[in-house]
């Protein structure tokens, strides 16, 4: 009973922050930021990629595409105005044209391996993992000393359910980047998936010691705890991410399972009642 009511809910939950992305917000993979180098053509196509990053900065993705479709049309042979209207597609989700401008920039200039990392990133949203994994290999080839890189390639891992191989991919990251708090939160999970909870819970403990906001590490920390029959541990964490979050439905609720385990049936109802009030139907 309290597996089917907790453990489903919360261990497939991303990151807070995301992949780390495109557009930072619940997903995994994380992307590379817009590139403003100067084009050593024609003036206007200067003028036109240079207006283009200003309307990127500023939010503006449509004018941004604008402006670099003007660029390549006076010169369509600069891969950097491709990746960066790539960026500004996957920006707007339209992740096939973003993918298509990542092809074209890889095309231009075979080493880029910011294109490969970016259009394994659109693929993932795609769902085609079997071709980030790819995009994510090749952009390690060439530069295999980013941590990102590994970190993407072990979300991929880790939504083909290949739990191994996104272990070690995330703790190559680490190794490379010891701060990067969101390998050990998704090795966290990996690791909880696998029913591994006395390293899951130390991986969850690194992230939150990195980030003490991380609101999903207390929950799912807190999942580990109760599966591992620390209830008490886990209603602390519970409690902790309704601090971060007090709208989130689940974490009463999985609080509440949790008093229930115990016996404190007040504080249960209170929990299940208010998860109720704020949505949660499960």
């Amino acid at each position: 009973m309290f597996k089917k009511k907790v453990l489903t809910k919360l261990i497939a939950a991303s990151i807070a922050s995301g992949v780390l992305i495109l557009a930072p917000n619940a997903d995994n993979f994380i992307s590379m930021p817009i590139i403003q180098t100067s084009v050593a053509h024609a003036k206007s196509a200067k003028d036109h990629y240079n207006l283009g990053d200003k309307y990127y900065e500023s939010g503006n993705y449509n004018a941004a595409i604008a402006e670099y479709t003007k660029a390549i049309k006076i010169n369509p042979n600069l891969a950097e105005v491709y990746y960066n209207r790539g960026v500004a597609y996957a920006d707007l989700k339209n992740y096939d044209a973003a993918i298509a401008d990542f092809t074209k920039a890889i095309e231009l200039d075979p080493q880029y391996y910011k294109a490969y990392n970016n259009r394994g990133g659109a693929y993932i949203k795609l769902g085609n993992y079997t071709a980030a994994i790819a995009d994510y290999t090749k952009a390690i080839q060439i530069n295999s000393n980013n941590a990102s890189y590994y970190y993407n390639r072990g979300v991929a891992y880790g939504g083909m359910g290949n739990h191994n191989a996104e272990i070690a991919d995330y703790t190559k990251s680490i190794q490379l980047n010891p701060n990067m708090y969101q390998a050990y939160y998704n090795r966290g999970n990996a690791y909880c998936n696998m029913q591994n909870y006395d390293a899951a819970i130390s991986d969850y403990t690194k992230a939150i010691s990195i980030n003490p906001n991380l609101a999903n590490a207390y929950s799912n920390r807190a999942i580990a705890h109760a599966m591992s029959g620390n209830l008490n541990e886990a209603i602390n964490d519970f409690t902790k991410e309704i601090e971060l979050n007090p709208n989130y439905a689940v974490a009463y609720h999985n609080r509440g399972v949790c008093y229930e385990q115990l016996g404190d049936t007040a504080r249960a109802q209170a929990d299940f009642a208010k998860a109720k009030q704020l949505g949660y139907n499960g």
